[in-house]
């Protein structure tokens, strides 16, 4: 289960209404593997919430007439998969707390309606609520995780859609099963939606496999696969990171080179259905001593 965490100040008016309609917003999407909580930064334990809070929450389906204020802990935010800052300065504070990583800042910044009457409580729901596509996109649609066996079907259908040499299921079931090879799968709305694939010899990582199914791209869904292979060729120590790409492919090139891959070389009529020159790609990596 995923948690959203919507922190404010008194966690009386803006994060109890965030996450009341959050999760009127989640029921929408049938994503019951999704909660949501909240907390203040400077909250005491056991306030309800403003009573104007309660009422703007209930017109918009949210009903959070039995929330009790508590402040933000260490553990909320540590097992919390996204925290959702109502204010600036809230997700400041929090930014220099080192949950950079978490973090959101819900429609640019939210206005604190304490003390207005119902009219601004309403216009600070529908401010809320206008942030959530994004803080559901950004933080919650997309999952990285490690390639498992039920995945092979589908990663089999992208490789066919996107390449005209393209792997087997078997081909990759069998990859699965080296130890020395690395792959994980993109999983969008736990849908399928990408894979990479490389193997680790000796701390070099060749990457041999990486596609995005054309219906989720530009979603960032290919940096954020093949970031989660560097991090982890990090981890390995590994020295280097290579790949080949065809000269053609000016987006992939470009995504590896603001990556941090350089063209280290070619390889003469690597590629063929059509035939290409390749370009090899490298990326060194730091490694700590």
């Amino acid at each position: 289960m995923k948690t959203v965490l919507f922190v404010c100040s008194g966690n009386t008016c803006r994060s109890p209404m965030a996450e009341g309609l959050f999760k009127v917003y989640l029921k929408g999407r049938n994503r019951d593997d999704i909660t949501a909580e909240s907390a203040g930064l400077y909250a005491g334990f056991g306030h309800p919430a403003s009573p104007n809070a309660v009422l703007a929450a209930k017109d918009c389906g949210a009903g959070i007439s039995g929330h009790r204020s508590r402040p933000v802990s260490e553990n909320m935010l540590t097992e919390a998969h996204a925290v959702a800052a109502l204010g600036r300065a809230h997700y400041d504070i929090l930014s220099e707390s080192g949950y950079g990583g978490k973090l959101f800042l819900l429609s640019g910044g939210v206005c604190d309606p304490f003390g207005g009457d119902i009219g601004d409580y309403r216009a600070c729901a529908e401010k809320i609520r206008g942030g959530f596509d994004a803080l559901y996109n950004e933080k919650l649609a997309l999952d990285i995780i490690p390639m498992g066996e039920s995945h092979v079907k589908d990663a089999a259908m992208i490789e066919n859609a996107c390449f005209s040499r393209p792997w087997s299921e078997t081909a990759l079931s069998d990859a699965l099963k080296k130890h020395e090879n690395r792959y994980f799968v993109a999983l969008y709305e736990n849908k399928t939606a990408g894979y990479i694939g490389a193997d680790n010899i000796s701390g070099e990582v060749y990457i041999t496999n990486f596609a995005v199914s054309e219906r989720f791209r530009r979603k960032g869904i290919g940096e954020k696969l093949l970031k989660t292979l560097i991090k982890k060729s990090e981890e390995e120590k590994a020295a280097f990171i290579t790949l080949e790409v065809r000269p053609s492919n000016a987006p992939a090139a470009a995504l590896y080179k603001k990556l941090g891959f350089e063209i280290a070389g070619e390889r003469k009529g690597f590629y063929a259905e059509p035939a290409e020159d390749a370009y090899i790609m490298t990326k060194e990596l730091r490694v700590e001593n």
